[in-house]
């Protein structure tokens, strides 16, 4: 079951299958906190729904700083199964080229908006497509690097391997449910990082749940395997198809939490695209400390 965290001045939500391992942080951030206004109020991460770019920026910079971090790595993401991965030879510097770098660029400041010339509003941003990774996971064995997934109504996945000290996290929308990124993100694990399936932790963050989850061209969007996901005419639990997912590539089911929170039912406290449409993202970040 996840807690909600009583050190931050954000809504942060934790899982308690990561709280127990001191050397990876992690937190889904609820659409509180910001300084994003409405329709994106208030810690909206996206810069692709129409909010101002500073506030994005900002809101950016506090969830950084809320976890400790100087890096933070965000994806453009396409609803795809391709994971970037980021291994030991690589050099922090690469992931500044990206805009990624958060220690230069975003000094604490007590200022509700950071200034016009101040550092801090280039944190995360993607000011030109091509600077920033297309992807939709992302795999670490590199300590200081948060990896973000921005999402309202998608689900995170978040995999850590305390053995190896291997942090994952992947965005898998019912498109990345169907091209199955969740096996291909535990596949990287195994092949680029040498992890043990039976080791690793997962952890579904707060996403539409089959209570919302309704398809009714689910005959020529849902692959046939689905079916018994289906709950009702139209409806499916996409929790269940991502734990069967995890347990097919050897997650034992002990080491799976799910949320059980659909972003859909909770508006107030999440960003919900098909509630609201026109509305932000909220992040849910993991990184090694």
């Amino acid at each position: 079951m996840m807690e909600i965290s009583g050190v931050t001045a954000m809504d942060m939500i934790q899982f308690n299958i990561f709280t127990s391992h001191a050397e990876v942080a992690h937190g889904v951030f609820t659409r509180k906190g910001g300084v994003s206004l409405s329709p994106f109020n208030s810690l909206n991460v996206g810069i692709s729904t129409g909010d101002n770019e500073t506030h994005v920026r900002e809101n950016r910079c506090r969830i950084a700083r809320d976890l400790g971090f100087e890096h933070a790595l965000y994806l453009h993401q396409v609803h795809g199964n391709g994971v970037l991965v980021l291994d030991r030879e690589q050099q922090i510097k690469t992931l500044t080229s990206h805009g990624m770098d958060t220690r230069k660029q975003c000094s604490v400041s007590h200022d509700p908006l950071p200034c016009p010339d101040t550092p801090c509003l280039k944190n995360g941003m993607p000011f030109s497509q091509g600077a920033i990774p297309v992807a939709d996971g992302v795999v670490t064995n590199i300590p200081g690097v948060l990896l973000v997934i921005q999402v309202a109504d998608c689900q995170a996945v978040l995999l850590f391997d305390p053995v190896k000290k291997v942090v994952a996290n992947l965005h898998s929308g019912w498109r990345g449910s169907v091209a199955n990124i969740i096996g291909r993100g535990v596949d990287v694990m195994v092949t680029d990082f040498c992890c043990d399936p039976g080791d690793i932790r997962a952890a579904v963050a707060p996403s539409l749940g089959p209570c919302c989850a309704e398809f009714v061209h689910y005959k020529d969007e849902l692959p046939q395997g689905f079916l018994q996901y289906r709950r009702g005419d139209h409806h499916f639990d996409f929790w269940a198809i991502s734990r069967g997912q995890l347990m097919e590539k050897g997650i034992k089911s002990d080491h799976i939490e799910v949320s059980g929170l659909c972003t859909q039912c909770h508006p107030d406290r999440f960003f919900s695209y098909r509630h609201e449409h026109t509305t932000g993202r909220f992040a849910v970040a993991v990184g090694l400390c």
